[in-house]
């Protein structure tokens, strides 16, 4: 509510005000202007008054006759007023409980100041008060029993009359009779736990009633502990149990020990009754036994190994929440996972752990060395809570050890850990040459290793590591050449897929590579193959000629055997158009040309890019690319608009092609064409633009329409007067400020753009009123 402030009439009165001293002149005056037909001398009057206190008393009969105003800022500063006077406003007790059923603006509002000065006023309304508790009104009901919190002691007389009160009919009643109750303390815990051992309650509400006022009045009702835990483990209703948990977590009437026991012994018993707010009660105040942990995390660790899975991973959940607190329990969490068969999932077990934090590593590795490494995958549960687990650089040695020393098992693990844990480190600028140097040294030493599961991990490590000096490069080199010519299947691809990925001299690797392009294992040349593109011209001399042979025959398979593998084609082109020198390049494009006939998809597309990956020197191969944007898969037509804008920049051979993409049926297709033909600027203008507008009722491509439209710097007075009409306001601010631009050239677009001056959008009339203004100059 606006506050009205004294004008310098006042100042002089305000001055005594604030030494003790009031004039009575001053009272008479703020008495009559209560009365005043002008609003705001009432409002200021009322306020005055409310400033006063006591002192302010000569004014009730006034300010009781205030309380019927009309205007709801003078009603508000005279119920604060007669607050504020106290006991001294005791003849406005009558007008103050009618006050507390009125029906005016901000009921609520009127409803508690009126039973906040009833109560302030003090002793003097507990008759009135004692009647109201009987009235057929609630509002009048719950305002007296509102009003005895701000009596205070005097009033405690009418606790047996707040105890009958929880049982009211109306939950506003029964729920400040609680308060009130909690309010009052000690005093209140006889009559309501009397109350509440009465055998004669049928009243569900009652007995709420009577569990939410001991819960309010908090340690003092720790005498009605033994009566709550027996309400806890009743049979009643899930409500009634939820609530006896929430008050004995407030009154906390037992030692943490006991409390903790009864806690995770009735959550143990309850699982499989359906009582979802007692169990998350009980959880609740579970997380509460901070002080200490070691209560608590015990009786948790019970649960997690007892009968009922539901129970242990309610359990666990809890345990999770105590994060570092809930080490020791790490182990039993471990078995848990084992006991509940859960070793292939992800569970809340797991979570808990993950939770707990790096210190459970340890814990997590030892019992691997007693797991067969076959019944290990990288999605068993614990090298996915080591994955998850924050990384530590205090653990990294305890890996590099237990790769160094561990069995197979838990060198695997350990591999895995630090495969999540380094990027993980490098991002928090954790990893350094002290850190890194025991791992790298440990990932060489697992490369060796006789076990082919700990080989492939280790070269999944490896791209991680940097490899400074000739010792470290020439060891991963040798090893790499083992593992290529003797390692399993597995390692082999591991070992390719990581040779990709280091920065090293690789001149010694190219011939053994060649070599394993005459592997009877296709998955192997593959990827030996997709290396040497990686490696790019540094070994064209080597490599190219094998390859290109190897590209013929399969093209020439292609054509007459169904069976010739589309995997092995597309890697050979890929890697030829990044091995490729531009003398040899004739040769390539010769079985490029020849694999965009084939009936199979990734051929085509596979030879569009590499045409799009030379370049220019794809030039004679255009009109094979422009034949396959009309092509029945959209992938390769997609293929072939990308190659044709890296091939040439000439407007005459692109932009038909790139205007008939805006229009194709592929979404991603309409992107690429809307966005590349805006290029050319003005060059696109002419045949692109009609498209361009319709492609403006595309909500997905709009905005890249709209940025393109105005780097072609578009011109089509039509096209934007129409585009006026349109119903997304962008396009209309597209239109006014592109005709702005064209200034007194859009004269034909003022009545259109007139009606845009009342466009539902602000920002779209100040650009039209922009647009004509620059028009009319």
């Amino acid at each position: 509510m606006a506050m009205l402030f004294l004008g310098s009439t006042f100042s002089a009165k305000l001055q005594a005000q604030e030494s003790g001293e009031i004039d009575p002149a001053l009272i008479e005056r703020l008495i009559d202007n209560l009365d005043d037909s002008d609003k705001d001398k009432r409002r200021e009057a009322a306020l005055r008054l409310s400033e006063m206190g006591p002192a302010a008393a000569p004014a009730v009969p006034a300010l009781i006759e205030a309380l019927k105003d009309s205007d709801q800022q003078v009603w508000f500063f005279s119920i604060t007023a007669i607050a504020r006077i106290g006991a001294k406003a005791e003849a406005a007790i009558p007008v103050v409980m009618e006050g507390l059923d009125a029906r005016r603006r901000y009921d609520d509002q009127v409803w508690y100041r009126h039973a906040f000065a009833l109560g302030k006023i003090g002793e003097a309304s507990l008759p009135a008060i004692r009647e109201g508790l009987k009235d057929n009104s609630s509002k009048v009901r719950s305002g007296c029993v509102k009003a005895l919190s701000w009596i205070g002691e005097p009033a405690h007389e009418l606790i047996p009359d707040l105890v009958q009160a929880l049982g009211d009919d109306s939950g506003r009643v029964r729920q400040h009779a609680a308060e009130t109750l909690g309010a009052f303390g000690k005093p209140s815990v006889e009559p309501v736990l009397t109350r509440l051992e009465q055998e004669s309650i049928e009243q569900e509400n009652e007995l709420l009633a009577l569990i939410n006022a001991l819960y309010w009045i908090g340690q003092d009702a720790a005498p009605a502990g033994d009566t709550l835990v027996a309400l806890a483990e009743s049979d009643r209703s899930d409500e009634i149990r939820s609530n006896a948990v929430k008050a004995l977590d407030r009154i906390q009437p037992f030692p943490a020990d006991k409390w903790a026991g009864f806690l995770t012994g009735l959550l143990t018993r309850v699982e499989a009754t359906e009582t979802p707010d007692l169990e998350q009660e009980l959880r609740n105040a579970i997380l509460l036994i901070r002080n200490p942990a070691r209560n608590v995390i015990p009786e948790l660790e019970k649960l997690t190994m007892g009968d009922s899975q539901m129970v242990a991973e309610k359990a666990a959940t809890t345990l999770g929440e105590y994060y570092e607190e809930a080490l020791d329990a790490a182990p039993t969490l471990i078995q848990a996972i084992q006991h509940w068969g859960l070793s292939e999932e992800y569970s809340v077990f797991v979570e808990a752990l993950t939770k707990i934090g790096s210190r459970v590593v340890p814990f997590l590795l030892e019992p691997l060395d007693k797991t067969p490494l076959g019944e290990i995958s990288e999605q068993h549960w614990s090298l996915r809570t080591l994955g998850s687990i924050r990384p530590s650089t205090a653990l990294v040695d305890t890996l590099s050890d237990t790769i160094l020393n561990g069995q197979p098992s838990s060198q695997y693990a350990a591999l895995s850990a630090l495969k999540s844990w380094i990027p993980a480190l490098k991002d928090e600028n954790e990893w350094g040459d002290s850190t890194e140097g025991p791992v790298r040294s440990a990932t060489l030493a697992s490369l060796k290793s006789n076990t082919a599961e700990v080989q492939t991990m280790a070269w999944k490590v490896v791209p991680q590591l940097s490899w400074p000096g000739v010792t470290n490069e020439e060891a991963l080199l040798g090893h790499f050449s083992a593992n290529l010519k003797n390692g399993s299947q597995s390692v082999k691809l591991a070992a390719l897929d990581a040779i990709r990925d280091v920065d090293l001299n690789l001149g010694p690797v190219i011939p053994l590579l060649m070599e394993q392009l005459n592997s009877g294992n296709e998955a192997t040349r593959i990827r030996v193959v997709q290396a040497l593109g990686d490696f790019g011209q540094v070994v064209n001399e080597t490599a190219f000629q094998s390859l290109i042979d190897q590209l013929d025959d399969f093209v020439q398979k292609e054509s007459t055997e169904s069976k010739a593998n589309e995997e092995w084609g597309v890697a050979l082109v890929d890697s030829l158009a990044q091995i490729v020198m531009p003398e040899q390049a004739s040769e390539l494009l010769n079985q490029c040309a020849q694999m965009t006939g084939s009936s199979r998809k990734s051929l085509r597309v596979a030879a569009l890019n590499a045409m799009g990956d030379l370049g220019p020197l794809s030039v004679s191969l255009l009109p094979v690319a422009l034949e396959k944007t009309d092509d029945s898969e959209s992938d390769v037509r997609l293929a072939a608009l990308k190659a044709l804008t890296r091939i040439t920049r000439q407007s005459r051979t692109l932009v038909p092609a790139l205007t008939a993409g805006i229009q194709d049926e592929s979404l991603e297709i309409r992107m690429f064409a809307t966005e590349e033909i805006g290029r050319f600027g003005r060059e696109a203008q002419g045949p692109a633009e009609p498209l361009l507008f319709a492609v403006l009722d595309d909500g997905e491509v709009r905005k890249t329409a709209l940025d393109t439209l105005r780097q072609i710097r578009t011109e089509a007075l039509p096209l934007l007067e129409k585009a006026l009409e349109h119903e997304d306001a962008s396009v209309r601010l597209f239109a006014c400020e592109t005709l702005g631009f064209l200034g007194p050239r859009a004269e034909s677009a003022i009545p259109a753009l007139e009606k845009r001056l009342r466009d539902d959008y602000s920002f779209v009339r100040r650009q039209a009123q922009a647009a004509l203004e620059k028009i009319k100059r």
